[in-house]
């Protein structure tokens, strides 16, 4: 059996007060990876079963279990849901995409991507999802148009040459893009009607 610890973090406005144990979560079988976005949780077993558990009610869903796919490309970087969908990345083998088959089954589909994936980042608003690539920069997919954008980033080209880690978006309106060794940018103003985005707003932290 697996046992996920759960913290909650006590805030007032912007200061952090204090971080407080909460009951562990109990899974049916050892957890190998754990991945948290919004109450979404969700975790994959030693044997390879992939869950998502709703942290509202601790209600658990099972998914599918993608040993082989493990086996076949490695090491999990992140698990995104895309509607009814779920992106599965790895650290140095691309994305494959989850989805329903209408029979109450997920078959599994590789995306046309040939790098390694640090993270990604759901970008609810607009409807796509924000790869962190091991040499591409950040690239968009588009699940209605089913295609991959890098041409918002044309004008990084001399700003980033490094791998993207991470990227994030705050309530701010502001988009975070981390990168290894290439130190942190930040877009102020970030459009969320739109992934253009104008170079005046870029800020680079070392």
């Amino acid at each position: 059996q697996g046992v996920v610890n759960r913290y909650q973090i006590i805030t007032d406005e912007n200061t952090i007060l204090k971080i407080e144990k909460l009951e562990p979560f109990q899974y049916p079988e050892r957890v190998s990876y754990a991945f948290s976005k919004n109450d979404m949780l969700c975790l994959v077993g030693i044997n390879g079963n992939l869950s998502v558990v709703n942290r509202k009610n601790g209600n658990i869903q099972f998914i599918r279990n993608i040993r082989q796919e493990m086996d076949k490309y490695g090491i999990i970087s992140d698990i995104v849901s895309d509607d009814t969908d779920y992106l599965i990345s790895f650290k140095t083998a691309g994305v494959i995409k989850l989805y329903p088959n209408g029979l109450g089954q997920y078959e599994v589909e590789r995306i046309n991507l040939d790098c390694g994936i640090f993270s990604m980042y759901r970008d609810e608003a607009q409807d796509i999802v924000w790869f962190a690539t091991d040499g591409q920069g950040a690239i968009i997919y588009s699940k209605d148009n089913y295609s991959l954008k890098t041409e918002t980033f044309t004008m990084l080209h001399d700003k980033i040459s490094k791998p993207v880690r991470a990227i994030f978006g705050d309530r701010e309106n502001s988009l975070w893009i981390g990168t290894k060794g290439d130190g942190i940018l930040k877009y102020n103003n970030y459009n969320k009607s739109t992934t253009n985005i104008n170079s005046a707003d870029l800020h680079t932290i070392k």
